[in-house]
């Protein structure tokens, strides 16, 4: 070019000269064989056959940034720092996208002990969308999920698409990426794999470029709206995490992104100098054309536009804004409480769930418990079914268990009841028989009774029927000895002088009449009379009279 030898120092002196252009660095040698383009050319690859898979992980309580609010003074004292959930718990994403913007579904690798999926981290997964699952240790992937993924995801997806074809997979030289099953398995299938040079993928891979960045972007943004809507008392848990990833999924992994992602590479459509472009310094932009004031949305615009309204109306400014600030204070202070409410809600709702215990699905292969496994929403759905068809089982066991317990205890209630009516029965028996054996008692000595006094009144009736025959034989008696001659009395030592004739004659009258007094009816008769329709003269004897002429009073024993 300039006719002449260069000299030693001539690469030194020219960099000197353009080193506001141009700089020395190393570049590693590529064999012109493995260039892009030539085995693109070579085996005709198409854009819907160019793949990028790379892995992602996510801390689930991290956020990239939170905006906020501070005080000048709190910023200028450095102590304006935000909290996060804490939740430290790492999971794997392994994605693979297409350059004609088609993305496989997603293989998320949940970081689990026992190795095998909890019902409770699903619980949002209705099966709509399409992803696989899997779980390990630490939450990392290793070169048996690479090669499960491999296996699982990506051949069935894209196998039927290309036909015969050959598919190209981009990846960058990870372990768990380039292994030897790893390269035998994809050149089976037919599978071109493209290393990229190490720590280049932040340039060079689609999925770091146009990718990876919306969507952690995305799941930051739906984590933060997450905490704000708890106002920091909900705590991030695997069983959010789906929630959260699927929305953010949605957001990131469109058509447009993931085609800016292999053409900001240079990969699709293939251009070497996209890369050297970077490093140009690029052209002053004029100034922002003007944009025009907009309706206002929030609380500070509003304010804005009062003010200058004030400004331009003469008006009594002070009662106006004391009824704005009022109204301003009421309305924020309102939707704060709604806003508290609503969140408050969220947090009790959240804490209700976590609460619940996850159970496995059962869906690990108990031969080969430490092979990576991944598993689809087909089979991830039949566990479910699975599941729920054995809690059913338990609940229709529980509901039988109960329903015969209730049943026990109606039985139990009636044979209670049967029990109390039959004592009850019983007890007004016995009341009705001592009642009726008291009764009969009283009875029993009424009749007694009436009979001891008929035998007494019997007694009387005899004895009063012997003294009426005493009186009768000594009356007999003594009118045979009135009667007798004198001569006989003085031979039985009787008085020969006759009595009396005033007061004898009278209580022999007395006497005749208390004899005539007497009832004639038999001694049978008698004895059903009361004695207390018997005359008491009738009782009395005839009064006797002494030997000097006076009446002897008759005994009364038997009336005491």
């Amino acid at each position: 070019m300039t006719g002449e030898d260069m000299g030693i120092n001539w690469v030194t002196w020219f960099r000197e000269r353009h080193k506001d252009k141009i700089k020395t660095v190393y570049l590693k040698l590529l064999d012109k064989n493995r260039q892009l383009s030539k085995k693109i050319s070579q085996y005709n690859i198409t854009p819907e056959n160019t793949y990028n898979f790379d892995e992602k992980g996510f801390l689930l309580g991290s956020c990239h940034a939170l905006k906020c609010l501070v005080s000048i003074k709190a910023l200028q004292a450095g102590k304006s720092v935000a909290t996060q959930d804490g939740s430290w718990e790492f999971l794997s994403l392994l994605c693979s996208v297409s350059a004609d913007g088609i993305a496989l579904p997603p293989a998320l690798i949940y970081q689990g002990e026992s190795r095998d999926l909890q019902d409770t981290w699903l619980d949002d997964f209705d099966g709509s969308e399409y992803a696989y699952f899997a779980a390990s240790v630490n939450g990392w992937s290793n070169d048996e999920y690479g090669l499960e993924w491999l296996q699982r995801v990506f051949n069935p997806h894209t196998k039927a698409k290309a036909g015969r074809a050959r598919r190209l997979l981009l990846l960058d030289g990870h372990s768990s990426h380039i292994n030897m099953k790893f390269i035998e398995y994809a050149n089976r299938e037919r599978i071109l794999l493209l290393i990229l040079p190490p720590h280049s993928t932040h340039r060079l891979q689609p999925l770091d470029v146009g990718v990876f960045g919306p969507l952690g972007k995305a799941y930051s943004s739906e984590l933060e709206s997450l905490l704000h809507r708890g106002l920091g008392y909900i705590r991030m848990t695997k069983r959010d995490f789906w929630r959260l990833f699927n929305a953010a999924w949605k957001k990131a992994l469109m058509g447009d992104n993931i085609r800016a992602g292999f053409a900001k590479t240079g990969i699709y459509s293939l251009d070497p100098q996209c890369q050297l472009s970077r490093f140009e310094t690029a052209d002053q932009q004029g100034p922002a054309p003007l944009v025009e004031p907009s309706i206002p949305t929030n609380i500070q615009e509003l304010r804005q536009e009062v003010k200058g309204i004030c400004l331009r109306h003469s008006l009594n400014l002070q009662s106006i804004g004391r009824v704005i600030k009022a109204s301003k204070q009421f309305a924020i202070r309102n939707e704060l409480l709604e806003h508290e409410n609503r969140a408050l809600k969220l947090t009790i709702v959240m804490e209700k769930q976590r609460r619940k215990r996850g159970k496995p699905l059962g869906l690990l292969d108990r031969d080969n418990p430490s092979q990576a496994q991944f598993w689809s929403p087909t089979k991830v759905l039949q566990a479910r079914e699975r599941r729920d068809e054995i809690e059913a089982e338990k609940a229709h066991k529980i509901a039988q268990t109960q329903e015969a317990k209730l049943q026990w205890e109606l039985q139990r209630e009636q044979a209670a009841r049967e029990a109390e009516e039959k004592r009850i029965e019983r007890e007004t028996a016995c009341m009705k028989a001592r009642e009726q054996q008291e009764a009969e008692k009283l009875e029993r000595a009424i009749q007694q009774e009436a009979q001891r006094v008929a035998r007494e009144e019997k007694k009387a009736l005899q004895q009063a029927e012997k003294e009426r025959q005493a009186v009768e034989r000594a009356s007999k008696h003594r009118q045979s000895e009135l009667q007798a001659p004198a001569s006989k009395r003085r031979r039985q030592g009787l008085p020969t002088k006759e009595p009396h004739r005033g007061k004898p004659i009278q209580s022999s009258q007395s006497s005749s009449k208390s004899f005539t007094s007497l009832p004639n009816k038999p001694l049978g008769s008698l004895a059903e009379k009361s004695t207390a329709d018997i005359p008491l003269q009738s009782f009395l004897s005839t009064p006797r009279i002494s030997r000097s002429g006076r009446n002897i009073r008759p005994s009364t024993r038997l009336f005491s």
